[in-house]
């Protein structure tokens, strides 16, 4: 097969398939040969943290791959809404789904990481729609009362916010109103919920519980997926900024909110060790959406061994994860 056929072939659409079907049956897999023990620990301040949602771990599963199933659209409307990439639009959700699945702890348990990356996703086409209008800071109270009501069940979306303010000022709608409004997003939900007395006794600190287990040897395999992801991350999204940065400013800020928002999610496994898990899918689809950038703007016959290996990568990282 000729390179020019091959590189066809990889950034088509049957082959994005290929990449979930292989993503989903890897689960299943992992669900039946190397299921992880549940996280029983409540990071929430007061309430259930979602990892305490579902106890049933055929349920835990089966919500988990309905929710990546249904990021797997958010993702193609968001591209298709705003024209984020030509090429790599298919590869973007495939490779989200095949990372997910590479690391059996992410895959086959609800743990509440899938709705970190929903907000994100939600809140980006938020962000990407008030872009020069300011005036529209319901829209931003909005994302940041939801951003405020993640913190309420799990600690872990406290990484969100610098991304959204951030984002605020790169969509360029920073003003005194905006500043109002993200204040009384954060402010809401607190006030509704220990208002309305949901929280007996008021707020409680979370359970933070510095886990050290996760730097052993039978642990190598999760640290080396993770760290791969943060790798390919940062090198493709180094290399994409070089060619965003020349282009126009609306470009630039739409991009560069999703390179924030993975940055983010790379400091958060980093500082937060212990909570890991939580910040991997906003990690994962961040980088998927690096290699797809990447591959979109650089449309050469290359591409095809770039996507090809980073896939093998993750397979080859899936089956060590079995087995370790």
């Amino acid at each position: 097969m000729s390179l020019d056929r091959l590189t066809n072939n990889v950034v088509s659409r049957p082959f994005a398939i290929l990449l979930v079907v292989t993503g989903i049956l890897f689960t299943f897999i992992g669900f039946h040969v190397a299921l992880p023990p549940a996280d029983v620990i409540n990071r929430s301040f007061g309430l259930l943290s979602p990892n305490l949602w579902i106890s049933n771990p055929l349920t835990s599963l089966l919500v988990n791959t309905a929710l990546e199933l249904v990021a797997i659209a958010m993702l193609l409307a968001l591209n298709r809404s705003y024209n984020l990439m030509r090429d790599g639009q298919y590869l973007l959700p495939a490779l989200f789904i095949l990372m997910q699945s590479a690391l059996p702890a992410i895959g086959e348990r609800f743990s509440g990481g899938i709705l970190l990356m929903w907000l994100m996703l939600g809140a980006t086409a938020v962000l990407y729609s008030v872009y020069l209008r300011p005036d529209l800071t319901r829209r931003i109270f909005l994302i940041f009362a939801l951003a405020s009501a993640g913190v309420m069940i799990q600690y872990g979306f406290l990484i969100i916010l610098p991304v959204l303010i951030i984002g605020c000022a790169q969509m360029r709608v920073m003003s005194f109103r905006t500043i109002l409004a993200i204040i009384l997003g954060l402010i809401t939900p607190i006030w509704i919920v220990v208002g309305a007395g949901l929280i007996s006794g008021g707020l409680q600190l979370p359970e933070f519980k510095l886990n050290f287990d996760i730097f052993e040897s039978e642990n190598i395999t999760e640290l080396v997926t993770v760290g791969f992801s943060m790798l390919t991350g940062i090198v493709t999204g180094l290399v994409n900024l070089v060619s965003v940065y020349a282009r126009n400013a609306r470009t630039r800020a739409f991009h560069g909110l999703l390179l924030v928002a993975g940055i983010m999610a790379g400091l958060g496994c980093v500082v937060d060790f212990s909570n890991m898990l939580f910040y991997i899918p906003l990690l994962n689809m961040a980088t998927a959406y690096q290699v797809s950038l990447y591959i979109s703007l650089h449309p050469d016959k290359q591409r095809s061994i770039t996507i090809i290996v980073v896939s093998a990568v993750y397979a080859i990282l899936f089956f060590s994860n079995l087995v370790v």
